[in-house]
């Protein structure tokens, strides 16, 4: 059994949950929903990386057949829409859940549909929001424990060439056993050479709105992967004080001022005898 109490621990909420705490975390895995925007939030207030949680969702290439020039990328578009909203220092990563497999009608999907669509999804991922394609560092695939195991054995071979392609996986069983806060089994993996197809990612432990996740390196290293700096100076609002109030200061007249003064009440009132004479001569014209 390994130790886990090293590893970087965070929680990963459903989308129309609101996180409770982030006390004791040290990551977000938010996946997209009505509460993402207030579960981004309070990652950043908690001072800790915030992770897109994505659907990739096979259904929507269909149509277009199997001829990736045709498929629009709507998917894309929705990722970048969704990192604009929160602005783009919010989120530090993002987690493709390639866990879709069964059709509208109950029929389990071809599994090129499922590979093939989830690895656009993560080229498009790479080259359009600029999360560098790497061992780690930004760009995950997730799929659910059960995915690989609901096919035949040569399509099963093809989902691990697909996960071993990305190399960022997160395809583990929940743990069996616990002390405190950490797991004391190992993660359940659906493949067998689990050297070259390592866990990133671990769901281990179901909780109130979600899991708890361990990552499978220290916080240092996640931090590093991810490109994140935690905050480390709290800016506070400046104290501002009122300024002492001063007697205005009345500017010394002098006699061009009033020669000016002067000159303008003359022709404020030769403007305002004009106005009467001209009325006076108004009123005399409607009585004749």
């Amino acid at each position: 059994m390994t130790d886990y109490t090293g590893k970087a621990r965070g929680f990963w909420v459903n989308g129309d949950k609101l996180v409770d705490s982030l006390v004791g975390y040290d990551f977000l895995i938010a996946k997209y929903g009505s509460q993402f925007h207030n579960n981004v939030q309070k990652a950043y207030d908690a001072n800790i990386p915030c992770i897109l949680f994505y659907e990739n969702n096979p259904l929507q290439f269909i149509q277009a057949g199997l001829d990736k020039s045709k498929w629009l990328d709507s998917a894309n578009e929705d990722l970048q829409n969704i990192i604009a909203a929160v602005g783009a220092r919010a989120i530090h990563g993002v987690m493709i859940d390639c866990s879709m497999h069964i059709e509208d009608n109950g029929n389990l999907l071809a599994v090129n549909w499922l590979t093939q669509t989830g690895q656009h999804l993560l080229d498009r991922v790479w080259a359009n929001l600029k999360y560098p394609k790497s061992l780690v560092r930004g760009t995950y695939l997730y799929m659910g424990y059960k995915v690989p195991l609901a096919y035949t054995e040569i399509d099963r071979e093809t989902i691990n060439m697909f996960i071993l392609a990305n190399a960022n996986i997160s395809t583990t069983y929940k743990a069996t056993s616990f002390n405190g806060v950490y797991p004391t089994s190992d993660p359940t993996l659906p493949y067998n050479d689990s050297s070259k197809c390592p866990w990133y990612f671990w769901l281990y432990k179901v909780m109130t709105n979600g899991y708890d996740v361990l990552y499978r390196q220290n916080k240092t290293q996640l931090y590093e992967d991810l490109g994140f700096v935690a905050s480390t100076v709290v800016v506070e609002d400046p104290i501002v004080e009122d300024p002492e109030e001063e007697d205005p200061i009345t500017p010394p007249v002098t006699s061009n001022m009033l020669e000016a003064i002067n000159a303008a009440i003359v022709e404020l009132a030769g403007i305002r005898k004009a106005l009467e004479e001209r009325n006076n001569w108004e009123i005399k014209r409607e009585i004749s």
